[in-house]
């Protein structure tokens, strides 16, 4: 089998990134997707392909960054920032059946990232509550890319999961689908009581817009958010 690979033609990395990862999906999560809860406080829809690769290259991920996923799911993810910029890339997902998925399917792409000699960066992923994991804070104060797809995230989890801003670094990147900052402020532009100490408040927030056919959940064009810590 080795020396079969070993007289094939090298494809690049790029024309090699979908028929691995869409291939390890379809082996690994594709059957189970009618098993997966449809709704509820911790269903996370997902980011498709062109919204990650957009948001990798405008965050400048290469080798030396480190890549956060509060929510990663499946890890699918986690899986393109590993691939594509061979970044170290860190998933935390609550959700054991769906965090179990998420260790068969990057388990498949190592397999095949080694037998066509494709870099793949570091992986880890943790089967955990992102607001209660040491690692989580660990990894923050050296994150340079956090994403969160917090659109169907209720009020309390959205101010627990503010309490890990603090442990950001400078020029941190947080992207979600709900924005941090305007949580802290009222209708009039003015910071709320609670929101003094609010490490939100410290982010540069840019507000985008993502293409329909860059999200897992509708078929319309919606806004996200490029939090930068200031």
């Amino acid at each position: 089998m080795n020396r079969l690979f070993a007289q094939t033609p090298r494809l690049s990395q790029q024309s090699l990134f979908s028929p691995i990862l869409e291939g390890s999906y379809g082996r690994c999560i594709k059957p189970y997707l009618n098993l997966l809860p449809a709704s509820g406080n911790h269903v996370y829809g997902e980011f498709m392909p062109p919204m990650l690769d957009f948001i990798f290259k405008r965050a400048q991920l290469d080798t030396n960054s480190v890549f956060l996923d509060l929510g990663s799911g499946v890890g699918t993810a986690v899986a393109q920032a590993a691939f594509a910029c061979q970044c170290f890339s860190y998933g935390i997902e609550i959700r054991e059946p769906i965090a179990k998925l998420g260790d068969k399917m990057i388990h498949d792409i190592q397999v095949r990232c080694g037998l066509w000699g494709v870099p793949f960066g570091k992986v880890e992923l943790e089967l955990g509550d992102m607001c209660k994991s040491p690692r989580v804070i660990q990894l923050m104060g050296v994150a340079d890319l956090v994403l969160i797809n917090n659109k169907v995230f209720n009020a309390i989890l959205m101010e627990q999961i503010k309490c890990l801003f603090h442990h950001l670094k400078k020029g941190s990147i947080v992207v979600s689908t709900q924005s941090f900052t305007l949580c802290s402020t009222t209708r009039r532009g003015t910071q709320t009581r609670h929101a003094l100490n609010d490490p939100s408040l410290q982010f540069k927030t840019e507000t985008l817009e993502y293409k329909p056919e860059w999200v897992s959940w509708g078929s319309k064009s919606g806004l996200f958010y490029w939090q930068t810590k200031m």
